[in-house]
């Protein structure tokens, strides 16, 4: 099963400067980083929000790329 947690990064952006955004991080059942996805939102409620469905529904890695383009849109 996998455990999805936020992360936070300091990004910069030619046109935008420097902003903090929010993303998600995926654990293995051995708590190992399996995926690190960056720069979802600068809305960290958006993204903890996303998170807990991604765990609720216990999402599995090769649908979350879909799920957050959804989530998203």
């Amino acid at each position: 099963m996998i455990c999805y947690k936020i992360n936070m990064f300091s990004l910069d952006d030619p046109d935008l400067g420097n902003y903090t955004s929010y993303g998600l991080d995926a654990y293995d059942e051995n708590d190992t980083l399996v995926r690190r996805i960056v720069d979802v939102s600068p809305n960290e409620q958006t993204v903890s929000g996303l998170v807990a469905l991604c765990n609720k529904f216990q999402v599995s890695l090769i649908h979350i790329d879909d799920i957050i383009e959804d989530f998203l849109s």
